[in-house]
């Protein structure tokens, strides 16, 4: 009796711990305990279903075993950023242009290890420590006291055409004056018979004007000295990014940052 007894009990557990898993989060049924951590932050039983996994008869991974996340790559976003953020702090004018690879909702993106840069060295060497993580970084300063950065084997050809005559209209802030370039047929005929697209190019709305103008006419002049010359009016860096796609189009990416 006392064996029916015992044998009925383990049957009804059973089918009461078989109707509890049906109830439960996948993660528990399956004794996963990766997704089971996931589920516990997402529920509201958060403390209650790492009991009820063991009750289950789960067992917890050992320490060695444990999933860890691992560390994310560093974005253009941060490394522009805290190459700008510190010339900025130094009121130091410059470049940066970079190789980067394309994103399927084109967008230009790297993969550059950047440290912060250190307070007690000259601008010059404070970004050559942060760079030194990555190889493919290098910063120099040129004979007008620019700062230039470049990342990978950035192709410069855009850069390095020759335009006959740009124009400056008194543009008050260098969204526009950079617009004035962009515009520019010599510009649109080029990345059309190279394959080149534009993407986010000075897209956000123009910075409040302060006071500067800028009304010249540049001859014989490259694209990257005209940047420069916008950079004289408007202190502040240029950065120019650029990807290939997959099937051999060319994205480029113009922004330039105020200080």
């Amino acid at each position: 009796m006392h064996a029916l007894k015992a044998k009925t009990l383990s049957a009804g557990r059973t089918n009461a711990l078989r109707h509890l898993r049906m109830l439960l989060p996948p993660s528990i049924a399956g004794c996963d305990w990766k997704l089971l951590n996931r589920d516990a932050h997402m529920s509201k039983l958060a403390a209650l279903l790492p009991i009820l996994a063991i009750v289950l008869g789960c067992t917890p991974p050992t320490p060695d075993l444990q999933v860890h996340d691992q560390p994310t790559e560093v974005r253009a976003s941060e490394f522009t950023t805290r190459v700008v953020e510190y010339l900025q702090n130094n009121q130091r004018s410059g470049s940066i242009i970079y190789e980067g690879s394309c994103t399927s909702d084109a967008q230009i993106i790297d993969s550059f290890r950047v440290a912060v840069p250190g307070p007690d060295a000259p601008p010059v060497q404070a970004l050559r420590n942060a760079f030194k993580q990555d190889p493919r970084l290098t910063v120099k300063q040129d004979d007008a006291g620019r700062i230039r950065v470049v990342g990978g084997n950035v192709r410069t050809d855009l850069l390095d055409l020759l335009l006959p005559q740009v124009t400056f209209h008194s543009e008050n802030n260098p969204r526009d004056a950079a617009e004035s370039l962009e515009t520019l047929a010599e510009v649109r005929r080029y990345m059309q018979t190279h394959r080149m697209k534009f993407v986010n190019v000075m897209n956000a709305l123009a910075p409040m004007p302060r006071g500067a103008h800028l009304s010249a006419t540049l001859k014989n002049s490259s694209t990257s000295e005209v940047l420069d010359r916008i950079s004289q009016t408007f202190p502040g860096v240029w950065i120019y990014g650029e990807c290939a796609t997959s099937s051999g189009d060319r994205l480029v990416d113009f922004t330039f940052v105020e200080f």
